[in-house]
């Protein structure tokens, strides 16, 4: 079941993705995102031969460098070959933690993952309310969220791709999360789950995870995939989602 689910995972997540405002370029052994302005672009996919692997990352390098912004390559468990993260490094990119990428078959939704009534979850439709979303991930991961602006009052215009969800305690934004939806894909990804150290402990990040796998299920989606950090990882694996493969980002900046 895992085999089949992964390759269904990579046409429809990554080899098949799009993204609004990129645009996608295919190749026999990759596919990346290309912005038409400055900014960071990546590749989603790769599977490559251990003899030409080297050569690829080079010429990726040489063809990406001169939009001149960092260069992000997305990598998980279950690609080929097995050493690139450690390609990659040689190459000077470098990478981040990997995470387990954990997926919830949503034909055996558990009902703790019914929206709760008592939590004020609301959606965000306003790229105004954006400054919500940016407070709250930038205190809690330290870190500079300001690309949400940009992005999302993008992707907002096209409801179909995105729904972004913010749990409140007394109109005070406490959690945000965000679910993101490939055309034609059976599987729908959740991002952020960030919750406000003052406000943990209430149920909010559950809220805001069934408000998202909620919105996935009324659009027919068969799966929900998180890429989990490690307080993120024992809530999801309590609500019955399981790891499939794991997942990691390098990065090469000019």
């Amino acid at each position: 079941m895992t085999s089949r689910l992964l390759r269904q995972f990579d046409r429809q997540e990554r080899i098949d993705a799009q993204f609004p405002g990129m645009e996608r370029q295919s190749f026999p052994e990759l596919v990346r995102f290309v912005r038409p302005g400055p900014g960071t672009n990546f590749i989603l996919y790769s599977r490559l031969r251990p003899e030409t692997a080297d050569e690829t990352i080079r010429a990726q390098i040489e063809e990406l460098r001169a939009l001149d912004g960092p260069i992000e390559w997305k990598i998980y468990g279950h690609d080929q070959p097995l050493d690139f993260a450690h390609r990659l490094a040689e190459h000077d990119f470098v990478p981040d933690a990997p995470a387990p990428t954990l997926c919830l078959d949503l034909a055996s939704l558990p009902p703790s993952l019914t929206p709760p009534a008592d939590i004020d979850v609301r959606r965000l439709t306003d790229p105004a309310e954006l400054g919500q979303v940016v407070a709250i991930e930038e205190e809690v991961w330290d870190e500079d969220s300001s690309w949400i602006y940009e992005r999302f009052s993008l992707e907002l215009q096209q409801p179909s791709y995105l729904e972004i969800f913010v749990a409140y305690i007394e109109d005070t934004p406490a959690c945000a999360g965000w679910v993101q939806f490939q055309v034609g894909s059976e599987f729908a990804s959740l991002w952020g789950g960030s919750t406000l150290e003052a406000f943990r402990g209430q149920g909010l990040y559950t809220a805001v995870l069934a408000a998202r796998v909620a919105a996935a299920d009324a659009r027919g989606r068969r799966f929900v995939t998180v890429e989990a950090e490690p307080a993120s990882e024992r809530i999801l694996l309590r609500h019955g989602f399981r790891a499939i493969t794991s997942s990691s980002t390098s990065t090469w900046r000019p």
